[in-house]
């Protein structure tokens, strides 16, 4: 009797597994990212100048120009 509970609780668990295999990569995706990702940059840009003035000028208003300026790389 206890041989039959192994067995329809291994059934139970074999039925209910769930596959975390990685997604097919698409590369349209990497592209909303960045252009989300620019967005939010000159957004932020936006809002420090209008709150700090001038001394935000230096802050990125590209995402090319904010990955430069901490040296980041693709």
């Amino acid at each position: 009797m206890s041989e039959d509970k192994s067995v329809s609780n291994d059934l139970l668990v074999s039925e209910t597994f769930e596959d975390y295999s990685l997604r097919k990569y698409e590369s349209y995706q990497d592209e909303e990212e960045e252009t989300a990702t620019e967005s939010l940059i000159k957004f932020m840009k936006l809002v420090l100048t209008e709150i700090g003035g001038d001394k935000f000028n230096r802050f990125p208003s590209t995402l090319y120009l904010a990955k430069k300026s901490l040296g980041l790389k693709d």
